[in-house]
């Protein structure tokens, strides 16, 4: 019987120093709106390797024009730099092609960081109006699943030059169709 007295005792003392409401859980209606969970972020793998390079050619017709070099470096500045990049200087022949970096130095070869999806402009001049070709000449450790895609501001083009060669016109008295802002080169 003091069992029962003494757990009956507890019991009120308990629930007398509660204050309604208080230690009792909420209720959860099915309208009541539960937050996401986090998922993790996926972030594609950058496969291109320290000293990847593309070199691209420049042509009329089947004469070789000019080239240029893009080399790829995880820690090479998108700015122009003396130990890794080197300065284009056009020269007398028909025509010219060279990279920009990003503060706007032409390049004869330019390292640039490895960003997949990050456009890098190429400058292209000719001496006079014609069908020329821009071609990958030479594709070094760049892995064989990535694109590497010339896209045509003007023509409102693209394609990958790992597999084609790209014809286009450059017309003189058209500004648009040379210059830099015609051709970027994007590696996806």
């Amino acid at each position: 019987m003091r069992k029962i007295l003494l757990i009956s005792v507890v019991g009120v003392m308990f629930l007398g120093s509660c204050k309604k409401g208080e230690n009792t859980p909420k209720p959860v209606s099915p309208t009541t709106p539960i937050p996401p969970a986090t998922l993790p972020v996926v972030v594609q793998a950058d496969t291109i390797p320290d000293g990847a390079m593309v070199k691209v050619k420049f042509q009329l017709d089947s004469t070789p024009i000019d080239e240029t070099v893009l080399k790829f470096e995880h820690s090479a500045s998108a700015n122009f730099s003396n130990s890794g990049d080197a300065i284009y200087f056009p020269g007398f022949g028909k025509g010219s092609l060279c990279s920009l970096t990003h503060d706007g130095v032409n390049c004869a070869i330019q390292t640039v960081p490895s960003a997949p999806g990050k456009p890098i402009p190429l400058m292209v001049k000719a001496k006079s109006n014609g069908v020329y070709t821009l071609s990958a000449s030479l594709i070094k450790n760049i892995p064989p699943d990535k694109n590497i895609w010339l896209k045509d501001a003007y023509r409102k083009d693209s394609l990958d030059i790992r597999i084609w060669n790209y014809r286009f016109d450059i017309i003189e008295s058209d500004t648009s169709s040379f210059g830099a802002g015609r051709f970027t080169l994007v590696i996806r």
